[in-house]
């Protein structure tokens, strides 16, 4: 790999994908000079006009201090082009992301086993996240919502479209146990929507009414005014002008109260902080709540929150707008995790007031985010990018999945309990999670023939031995005698028995040779010189005329039994071989020419 060019914090490196490093998209590489050590994000990946040879563009995002073992967003540095470039293993990256003890866990970073886990304040700036597919935003909000949960934190749900169940949650309904107020975004709305019809001056008699009102709540402490107040006073003035639109208007309210909608006492609104205090997981059941009412309705949640909690909610045109937006993000109790498709009118809104995102593979192309286009364009159906301060701006893009918490404590809780029982037989030394799974084993030692020499172990063993006096080396004998498994003496005393047989069955064959090797004696001195003088000849050689000779001494033998034959030969010659040195000395040759000609033999 080398460096083509370099402009601001993009280098445009050329590689060979079949030599070098199998590069992905979104993989990371060191970047190091004389002077700096820059980690570099792959953003685009092409050809070149050079074969077999690809062209990568990197991004500089951080720059790293060996001194501290610490990393900082690009500081902006241009390296050389001759800088070393060296593969970047994610998990160098993703061990400076996490700093804190809360922590969530993504899941694996896109090809990897690594687990993308970071603090958990990442979703307490404005987090947000922007998904087309319903399917893929319902399983990330619940990955969030179950982390959460159990870390004991206060979540709000806000359910439009009923997706979201959990079975530590606490369901609270609107227009059951929770209500909203007839407050002064009421008053706005009905202007806006239900006097419409009618005659323009019978219409300005009931907006007039209803501004009086409005200016009257603004007054009250609580700020809303009980919906059964309403109906009468509306009531009062449609016996009094007899006017058909505020007959229409009265009608609308009856409505309104059959859909029980609206709060007459104070308790009936702010209970959903009592629900709040009192579980982790609070869901707000607003499905059944028509299309018209629903920006009312989740602005009116919001400002009745005064516990500091997680915020969870999926927006679009017809559930909010700018002004929700506000509402949201101007109330410090929450902390908002908000979802919305790429089609969402107020995306800029969000992005611009967050500092922490996800977003996945969207149906529609878009300008936004340009830098990372080639990413979003690239992802999958299951597949998304996390990005932003918390991440030093770098996107990771990971694989989707339904996070099993339950399972994950099963296992927990008995690996748990198999640690201590393994502690109290006092066989074990307790490590914590994290090291088991950084824990890698050792690698296995290759064998170096080139390097191996035999006479190295030969002098550290005299040395070992040379050192030791007569009694020492007679003890450590004794000792290991002593030491010895019963299996071990075994074999030994088993070992021992065979050689004796063996031995025993060599002097047979030894005196066996001894005749036939008179019989080949002259033919051995005519061929003597020949013999010598040919180096080629190899021990195997020797091996297969022996055995051929041999297999012509047994024909005796039956026919049927020949396989059996040549085997128990090629055996008895092999032993022969072996233990030709340990022949003893009434079978060995004791004639003077015959001792020459086997040293003639030895030398060929």
């Amino acid at each position: 790999m080398e460096i083509l060019d370099i402009k601001n914090d993009l280098a445009r490196i050329l590689y060979s994908p079949l030599n070098d490093k199998k590069l992905m998209l979104s993989d990371f590489l060191v970047v190091q000079d004389a002077n700096e050590i820059i980690f570099a994000q792959i953003i685009n990946i092409e050809t070149s006009r050079y074969e077999d040879c690809n062209i990568a563009v990197l991004k500089f995002v951080l720059t790293y201090n060996p001194k501290t073992n610490s990393v900082m967003t690009y500081n902006g540095y241009v390296p050389s082009k001759s800088s070393e470039l060296k593969y970047l293993n994610p998990v160098d990256i993703v061990k400076h992301i996490r700093k804190e003890e809360k922590v969530i866990n993504w899941g694996n970073l896109l090809n990897t086993k690594v687990d993308l886990k970071t603090d958990l304040n990442i979703l307490n700036d404005n987090f947000y996240i922007e998904c087309d597919n319903k399917r893929s935003t319902q399983i990330i909000n619940n990955n969030i919502i179950e982390t959460l949960n159990e870390l004991n934190e206060k979540v709000v749900v806000v359910d439009f479209e009923s997706r979201f169940k959990n079975k530590c949650a606490k369901s609270i309904k609107l227009g059951e146990e929770l209500k909203i107020p007839f407050n002064e975004d009421a008053f706005d709305y009905i202007i806006q929507n239900d006097i419409g019809l009618g005659a323009y001056e019978n219409r300005i008699v009931v907006e007039g009414i209803l501004l009086e009102l409005q200016s009257y709540v603004k007054t009250l402490e609580n700020r809303f005014l009980p919906f059964k107040t309403l109906e009468k006073v509306i009531e009062d003035e449609f016996c009094k002008t007899k006017l058909p639109e505020m007959g229409l208007f009265r009608n609308k309210l009856i409505k309104y109260s059959r859909q029980n909608l609206f709060a007459q006492y104070d308790s009936e609104i702010s209970i959903i902080n009592k629900y709040i205090e009192e579980n982790n997981v609070t869901i707000v059941n607003t499905y059944r709540v028509d299309d018209n009412w629903k920006k009312l309705v989740l602005n009116s949640i919001v400002e009745s929150i005064d516990t500091e909690c997680y915020f969870v909610v999926i927006l679009d045109d017809m559930n909010s707008n700018k002004k929700t937006l506000e509402k949201i993000y101007q109330n410090k109790n929450i902390k908002p995790i908000l979802s919305t498709s790429y089609l969402y009118k107020e995306n800029f809104y969000i992005k611009t007031s967050s500092s922490n995102g996800i977003l996945f593979k969207q149906q529609q192309r878009s300008k936004d985010f340009a830098t990372y286009s080639s990413f979003i364009h690239k992802l999958g159906l299951n597949e998304y990018i996390i990005n932003g301060e918390a991440t030093y701006d770098i996107p990771f893009i990971l694989k989707l999945k339904k996070f099993d918490f339950e399972r994950e404590r099963m296992i927990d809780e008995q690996i748990k309990a198999d640690v201590d029982s393994i502690m109290q037989r006092g066989s074990l030394t307790y490590f914590s999670n994290e090291n088991y799974q950084n824990y890698k084993p050792l690698e296995k030692s290759s064998f170096d023939m080139k390097s191996f020499d035999e006479r190295n172990i030969f002098e550290q063993n005299s040395n070992s031995i040379m050192d030791m006096t007569i009694e020492e080396a007679m003890n450590n004998a004794a000792s290991q005698d002593i030491q010895m498994e019963p299996e071990t003496q075994n074999l030994i005393k088993n070992e021992e028995i065979q050689k004796i047989k063996h031995d025993e069955k060599s002097d047979v064959q030894a005196t066996t040779l001894e005749e036939n090797h008179k019989i080949e004696e002259n033919e051995h001195k005519n061929e003597n010189e020949t013999f010598i003088e040919n180096n080629n000849i190899s021990l195997e050689d020797e091996i297969v005329e022996e055995n051929d000779f041999l297999i012509d001494n047994d024909d005796y033998q039956n026919e049927d039994e020949e396989n059996d034959i040549i085997d128990s030969n090629m055996l008895n010659l092999l032993d022969v071989l072996e233990v030709n040195d340990n022949i003893p000395e009434e079978t060995t040759i004791s004639n003077e020419e015959d001792i020459e000609q086997e040293e003639k033999i030895f030398l060929t």
